[in-house]
């Protein structure tokens, strides 16, 4: 392939330099390069599609970094050390590679997504990873996979649809994409009420190998280690994340909100999460959060005064962006945690 490239790189330059000249001896090189360069595309394409053609290592460190490049600039300056190339490209490997897998086989946290109005979080517990809602293609392709490939995630073990509109469920087609991370278990929630698109979509996914189930209200789902799913209600969702409970509610609507409250179901829980439209007396009073965490552009004043006046902390991603919760409890802005990672490396 390398002289595929060297010919392209340099009839592309004699090519320029001919079209400056005159048009039609540019056009005609240009003509003659046109057979490599089918061919060298044809290749560059056949390896694109191998499975497993890419790794992302995560997010790399300082340390990792200056390691590596140590590592080469020694090999370069010193004949000894270049004659031991297997080494060197095996201490290439540790260093760039086992940080991030150690991190993630061990990491156990929950990121609520920076999508106003559109409630999609990723779960990490134990290797074990989770993505609740898609949201938009816009939404996927600039929030949840520069997450994933922040992390270094290359699948998504459980991916949980709470609703199969536009606005919440567009962006899972893109990962039908063999690029993007693989699938493993779909779990889908409304399947009976899902636009043709959305039944196309779960059928891309079904032909890349991603198994779909649905969840039936009152069915339990265990998803990892410490993360566990139920359908307490059709129009509400429990999380059980280590120690915590989180209801989400899929909609909240009035209508929606009369039905919820006058259930039988349990609908209490340490943190509440929904799109931050205003609820009702009864309904915070059922639910009765420690948290509320809102995936909404604002909130609007009536909804701050019950949280004051319930002395509820609350969270919206409009203010705060996107939201990290750890184990110990505490839910801080995405950014203040890694920033706080960084300075402390």
């Amino acid at each position: 392939m390398l002289p595929l490239v060297s010919l392209a790189t340099l009839g592309g330059a004699v090519a320029g330099v001919l079209g400056v000249i005159l048009v039609p001896l540019g056009a005609l090189a240009s003509w003659v390069l046109l057979a490599p360069m089918t061919f060298l595309l044809a290749i560059v394409g056949g390896f694109d599609r191998l499975p497993g053609v890419a790794a992302t290592t995560g997010r790399i460190e300082l340390w990792q970094l200056a390691a590596a490049y140590g590592a080469i600039v020694l090999a370069w300056l010193l004949s000894a050390v270049g004659k031991r190339w297997p080494a060197i490209g095996l201490f290439l490997l540790v260093v760039l590679f086992l940080p991030g897998l150690y991190a993630r086989q061990s990491a156990f946290q929950m990121v609520v997504l920076e999508n106003r109005n559109t409630p999609s979080a990723i779960v990490q517990s134990q290797g074990q990873t989770v993505a609740i809602n898609a949201g938009n293609a816009g939404n996927v392709g600039f929030t949840m996979l520069p997450l994933l490939q922040s992390q270094g995630i290359g699948r998504i073990d459980w991916a949980i649809a709470t609703d199969p509109q536009p606005e919440l469920s567009e962006g899972w087609r893109l990962f039908a994409d063999p690029k993007s991370p693989r699938i493993g278990k779909f779990v889908d929630l409304e399947a009976a009420d899902a636009s043709q698109t959305y039944r196309a979509t779960l059928q891309q996914l079904r032909d890349r190998g991603t198994e779909v189930t649905a969840l039936a209200v009152g069915q339990t789902l265990a998803l990892g280690p410490q993360v566990q799913i139920e359908r307490v209600h059709r129009l509400a969702l429990r999380l059980q994340v280590g120690d915590r409970q989180w209801l989400h509610l899929i909609n909240s609507e009035e209508k929606a909100q009369a039905e919820l409250t006058a259930s039988t179901a349990n609908l209490k829980a340490d943190i509440l999460w929904w799109n931050g439209r205003p609820l009702r007396e009864e309904l915070w009073a059922r639910i009765q959060p420690q948290i509320a965490l809102a995936s909404s552009s604002a909130l609007a004043e009536t909804t701050q005064t019950q949280l004051v006046k319930r002395k509820i902390q609350a969270f919206w991603t409009g203010r705060d962006g996107a939201l990290q919760w750890q184990p110990d409890g505490a839910i801080q802005p995405l950014q203040e945690a890694t920033d706080r990672q960084g300075s402390l490396l």
